[in-house]
């Protein structure tokens, strides 16, 4: 059974979402279970490219857009879809992309779809288009043999997805555990922070930097980005050039020394455009403690406030500072932290997140 994962990106990207692909389409707990993946994504060129990983063979499928808006790709490759989606019995589609979405209007026959519903959109860089997008995501819903959550925070606070709770699983995002991790003692040798994402305006990494504002901390920035300008620009004008790293694109090597040399991981996100927030789980998987924020989606569901770090009101200075003071203030606390965080950390893993998700599969073709 050939199962066609929809999503953006995924060739040579790092991201939220792409993450979760990888996780899916590259697990070897589906080895031998007779379903098989590929990839349906955009990419600077067109081409199709078999990937290893973990000895299992994923060939994608790259679509070059007809250009770029606002750094979204935006084309409409029907013809290449048809050819590709011809081949496979499930659709799997990575809701917000609406380029994507038109193509699901297609009247395939004897197509399945199951979609992942990532979050919602209202606050989303798509989220003025919602008048009219909310017309065919409707259609594409009525459609869909499955749609996944990865929390149920997403369902409450979906306009859509209450009026097709029939058809609707929350399945949280697995991440597999590092190994040989213990709980790490409260830094004696001042106070690293680290943050790792994409830097787009609903990351709240500028409250970030106002937050550590006369603290003796460094903070060094994992991500790349339309606002790293403006960041950049911000440290400057802050006098924080002393304290703030900026460190664009990394290897796997390179971002797990920056994991083990941090002492805190902050999620400073202002809306929900973030979905879930996986990083907590890289994070928490190296023993570290989380500052998230309390916005309307899966991310404080991830890291849970007064037991693996605390959660904040998002967009707010004031109180984001006060809990990094209040971490770097409480050894105890912050070893109870990281603790938790490694024992949180086992609640997604994937032998019991990926085993729901192979039903999830058989079922929509039964």
């Amino acid at each position: 059974m050939r199962i066609l994962h929809l999503v953006k990106y995924f060739y040579n990207s790092h991201g939220g979402f792409e993450t979760y692909v990888k996780d899916i389409v590259f697990s070897d707990l589906f080895s031998g279970s007779g379903f098989s993946f590929s990839v349906f994504c955009f990419g600077e060129s067109n081409k199709d490219v078999v990937l290893y990983f973990n000895g299992v063979e994923v060939m994608v499928h790259v679509c070059k857009p007809w250009f770029y808006y606002k750094n979204q790709p935006i084309g409409i490759p029907f013809k290449r879809f048809v050819e590709v989606a011809y081949n496979h019995e499930i659709i799997h589609h990575h809701y917000p992309f609406p380029i994507f979405e038109i193509l699901l209007l297609l009247p395939f026959r004897r197509k399945k779809f199951v979609m992942t519903w990532h979050g919602n959109i209202e606050k989303h860089r798509w989220g003025k288009f919602d008048f009219f997008y909310g017309k065919f995501i409707t259609f594409v819903l009525v459609n869909s043999s499955r749609v996944i959550v990865t929390s149920r925070s997403v369902i409450d606070n979906s306009k859509y997805l209450n009026l097709f709770s029939n058809k609707v699983t929350v399945l949280p995002i697995s991440h597999r555990p590092k190994e040989n991790v213990v709980p790490r003692s409260f830094p004696s040798n001042g106070f690293n922070i680290l943050f790792v994402g994409k830097l787009r305006l609903y990351k709240g990494v500028d409250i970030l930097l106002k937050s550590i504002s006369n603290l003796d901390v460094s903070l060094t920035i994992v991500g790349d980005g339309e606002e790293l300008k403006n960041l950049e620009m911000l440290v400057v004008d802050m006098k924080l050039k002393s304290q703030v790293y900026f460190r664009r694109v990394l290897t796997e090597r390179e971002l797990d020394f920056e994991y083990k040399n941090a002492d805190l991981f902050v999620l400073p996100s202002i809306n929900e455009g973030e979905a879930f927030g996986i990083v907590q789980l890289e994070a928490m998987s190296y023993g570290l403690p989380v500052i998230n924020t309390n916005v309307n989606s899966g991310v404080p569901f991830v890291s849970l406030n007064g037991k693996t770090g605390i959660t904040v009101e998002p967009n707010n200075v004031d109180s984001l500072k006060k809990a990094i003071i209040g971490i770097m203030s409480n050894p105890l606390q912050y070893e109870s932290f990281s603790a938790n965080a490694l024992v949180r950390v086992k609640d997604f893993d994937p032998k019991v997140v990926h085993s729901e998700l192979f039903k999830i599969y058989k079922e929509s073709i039964l």
